[in-house]
């Protein structure tokens, strides 16, 4: 009914028709404040950042590098997606070779399904860490297939080099391999799996010692500082109702075919290495799932973090429609909603048909609003107040140097290990905020999100001061009454504490900061000699604080304190140590 020949060549015309609209549509929309946040990344290449590992940096470096425009930090993304696209393609078709030919040409069931993947669909033009473990967890299935086939170094070495990509692409990649591990300890008694392992390991060392000598900030922030709210019941209801709205097509598509009379079961006489490859794919889809909804127990998250689960949700649903041609039809139908809707949302991110204050703070208006504060600031530097996607997207759009200004009371990001605090000591300097702050002016621009600025003079602020308390103050912090303190820094020649300039004590669980206190008095400081106290470079003064714990603390548990070095109007700036 249906020959061979027909199957390949539709494919590759319509996978070239995706890969073309995806190129169209990631030059034309608008980039948003996290993609010129990961651009930023490329413009610092290193083998890690505090959000997620480097390979998307790559990525954009090149891409970039070829187009220097918003298609470029796209680029690399969009091919990646197309080629996922074709690997798990092939890997279907590799699956089901032996598949009656009188059955519907595969890629029609296939592109079918991928087109009922919505949140894939947006994800294959836009420039995120999922793009990259998208890609190498195709291609570390695919591979896993012929190993599961046939075990040979070559196998061995590429399941190595795949894994190393999967973790340099984003953390998630870590569940893919341990829930495919999971599914078939039989791995643990051959050879090939600790060569693997050794090869990633060596692979993925330069990123491990990147951690290491910057104090592990990625692993500190999403495996505690993240998920720091007290919890709330709607963490996992809504994590329980985005999921369901995510896949639904393929919740619908296993009922159906729970529910059909007559089906047929094509993988039951299957080799061994096919029935272990689907169960790989099971235990990923489970595994996975379970996972974060356990995470929504802790704290907050996302709906992009499953997106992992089309890969094998899309071959295991091709498994489904084999099984159960009768819900070929409605797919098919699905499919074609599906695609309606995904033109239509290109269409919305193309064009503001409908005012909505997210879209337009991601994707529209870029130039003309870096244009409005580029000219508010009067050629002075500009600095954001707790906005990194804001301070990348100036810098993307203008090509000027930015920064963001982190306080206490904003979570850390990259802009707090990057060297860009020289801007805060320039003659004038524009501080810029999303938020009123007392002596900041609302800037006259057209831009539906309002903006506050205000120009410094000769502003003087160090986020780059090591403020660390004695190693022994580690519990019952709320009966200390006086703290031992080492400051040091690396500003030359050094830096001058004044009266405008004091100390702040904060206490927190977690990242949340639940109680402060200015009344903080330093013994050795005799503010009747001296209204100034200097700290020079390089040189590590020890202290003595004195204060008293605020009554916004009873009832607490036990919370940890810290220190900052609070300066005007901004706010206690978030110090690290370097």
């Amino acid at each position: 009914m249906f020959s061979k020949r027909f199957s390949a060549p539709s494919f590759l015309l319509l996978l070239g028709i995706i890969c073309l609209i995806n190129l169209l549509t990631a030059g034309l929309v608008n980039i948003s404040g996290d993609e010129c946040y990961y651009w930023m990344y490329g413009n610092n290449l290193d083998w890690g950042y505090f959000d997620h590992p480097p390979m998307l940096a790559l990525w954009i470096k090149m891409g970039y590098t070829i187009f220097p425009n918003t298609l470029g930090v796209r680029l690399f993304p969009v091919l990646a997606s197309t080629a996922s696209i074709a690997i798990l393609y092939h890997l279907t078709k590799v699956l089901h070779e032996s598949l009656s030919p009188k059955q519907a040409p595969l890629h029609l069931d296939f592109l079918s399904l991928f087109a009922c993947c919505l949140l894939y669909q947006v994800y294959c033009f836009i420039a995120t860490p999922d793009n990259p473990l998208l890609f190498f967890g195709s291609l570390f299935l695919l591979v896993y297939y012929y190993h599961l086939r046939q075990v040979t170094w070559l196998t061995s070495i590429a399941l190595g080099i795949l894994a190393a990509g999967l973790l340099y692409s984003k953390y998630h990649g870590i569940l893919v391999l341990f829930f495919v591990g999971l599914s078939n300890l039989h791995l643990l008694r051959k050879p090939s799996t600790y060569i693997a392992a050794v090869i990633a390991f060596l692979l993925f060392m330069p990123h491990l010692y990147w951690q290491y000598s910057h104090d592990y900030p990625s692993l500190v922030y999403h495996l505690s500082e993240r998920h720091s709210e007290t919890y709330r019941f709607s963490f996992t209801s809504n994590y329980l109702l985005h999921q369901v709205l995510l896949f639904l097509p393929f919740i619908v598509f296993y009922g159906l075919k729970k529910r059909a009379t007559k089906k047929e079961n094509i993988t039951e006489n299957a080799p061994e290495h096919v029935q272990l490859f689907y169960r790989a794919c099971r235990f990923m889809l489970i595994g996975i799932w379970a996972f974060f909804f356990l995470m929504s127990f802790k704290g907050k998250t996302q709906s992009h973090w499953t997106l992992v689960l089309c890969l094998p949700l899309l071959l295991l649903a091709v498994k489904w429609l084999r099984n159960t041609p009768s819900i070929r039809k409605p797919l098919y139908y699905t499919a074609a909603f599906f695609i309606g809707l995904s033109l239509l949302m290109r269409v919305f991110l193309l064009v503001e048909v409908i005012p909505n204050r997210v879209l337009h703070n991601h994707f529209f208006r870029g130039k003309a609003w870096a244009t409005g504060i580029q000219q508010a600031a009067k050629e002075s530097p500009v600095v954001f107040v707790n906005s990194y996607d804001k301070a990348a997207r100036y810098s993307f759009y203008t090509q000027e140097v930015s920064h963001s200004l982190n306080n206490i009371y904003w979570r850390k990001n990259q802009y707090d290990h990057w060297n860009y605090d020289h801007l805060l000591h320039k003659d004038t300097v524009f501080m810029v905020s999303t938020h009123p702050i007392e002596g900041f002016a609302l800037l006259d621009f057209d831009d539906p999100q309002k903006h506050y600025g205000k120009q410094y003079q000769n502003l003087r602020i160090y986020p780059n001061i090591c403020l660390q308390f004695a190693d022994t103050i580690t519990h019952n912090i709320l009966r200390y009454r006086e703290l031992p303190l080492t400051i040091s820094h690396s500003y030359a020649p050094s830096i001058i504490l004044n009266e405008s300039t004091f100390l702040e004590i904060y206490y927190y669980e977690g990242s949340k900061i639940i109680a402060s206190t200015r009344d903080v008095k330093i013994m050795e400081w005799d503010k009747t000699k001296s209204s100034s106290f200097e700290l020079k470079s390089d040189q590590e003064i020890s202290l003595t604080l004195l204060f008293e714990p605020t009554e916004e603390l009873q009832g607490t548990v036990n919370p940890k304190i810290g220190i900052s070095i609070r300066s005007s109007d901004l706010g206690p700036i978030r110090h690290l140590c370097k």
